[in-house]
């Protein structure tokens, strides 16, 4: 069994906050509001950003990505292989 490195563990970390999201967001989905950067980012105060209403469905769509993402992420680290 290989040892994995720090960073190694940060992004199986990373991985299982995205996850953790995904259930979260597939479980229990919430009527929101993302924010999108404008021209110049998120500065504040600068640009035009604006916010996408999310509708529990469109909820839980981010969820299941979300949950794909973190899959994805922890499976590539976890298969990496050393030659």
């Amino acid at each position: 069994m290989k040892r994995h490195s720090g960073v190694e563990k940060g992004v199986l970390l990373l991985a299982a906050l995205f996850m953790m999201v995904g259930f979260y967001l597939i479980i229990y989905p919430q009527d929101m509001v993302i924010i999108h950067p404008g021209t110049s980012g998120y500065k504040s105060g600068a640009g035009s950003s604006y916010g996408e209403h999310v509708s529990p469905n469109a909820s839980r769509v981010y969820g299941v990505l979300s949950l794909l993402l973190g899959s994805g992420i922890g499976w590539a680290v976890l298969t990496k292989r050393y030659d």
